[in-house]
């Protein structure tokens, strides 16, 4: 009996002890990107196009403000019941960020804010300054609507934005990639 009560008292120390050590070790993954589960950053364009399954996609190159972006688009794609256009972002074949794009969707923007709110705080306004070349992976123009909000959580930025047309943006940037500087 003594045995087994060894056994027993030793077991719970070792499972304690595992799992104190794993909250207090660092998360080794990339971060999940917000949009689109089971896609992280650094992932290669066949990785995400591999996460999407068979959904229908185009392959493009965007030049914005000097940075040369490859694009995946996925047309249709579906974010709490409103359609929208999904682009992803890669630099020499990593992931470096997606942005939904809603057409003309002002019911859309309430209910993101109120489901990022939820999960992150409250969002402030974008420092335009601090983003340095990740602003132009947000807007091509390398400015921001007065109806921009941002969380930023870890090495991600992400943006929610009601442009003056009515169009809402949702994007998630690595802060972490070449591209910022």
């Amino acid at each position: 009996m003594k045995k087994l009560f060894a056994i027993l008292t030793a077991l719970c120390l070792l499972c304690c002890s595992a799992a104190v050590l794993a909250e207090a070790a660092p998360a080794t993954e990339a971060q999940p990107l917000y949009l689109t589960p089971g896609v992280t950053f650094g992932m290669s364009q066949d990785e995400v196009i591999k996460a999407h399954g068979s959904a229908k996609f185009e392959r493009d190159v965007e030049h914005i403000a000097g940075l040369s972006f490859d694009e995946l688009e996925y047309e249709d794609y579906d974010l709490m019941g409103s359609e929208a256009e999904l682009h992803y972002y890669f630099m020499n074949n990593k992931l470096i960020g997606a942005q939904a794009q809603f057409d003309d969707d002002a019911a859309i923007f309430g209910k993101l804010q109120e489901k990022l709110t939820a999960e992150f705080g409250e969002g402030a306004k974008p420092d335009p300054a601090s983003l340095g070349n990740a602003l132009y992976a947000l807007d091509d123009e390398g400015s921001l609507s007065a109806n921009t909000l941002a969380w930023i959580t870890g090495d991600t930025i992400i943006v929610l934005e009601q442009e003056n047309d009515g169009d809402v943006n949702l994007s998630c940037l690595n802060l972490a990639a070449e591209y910022v500087k």
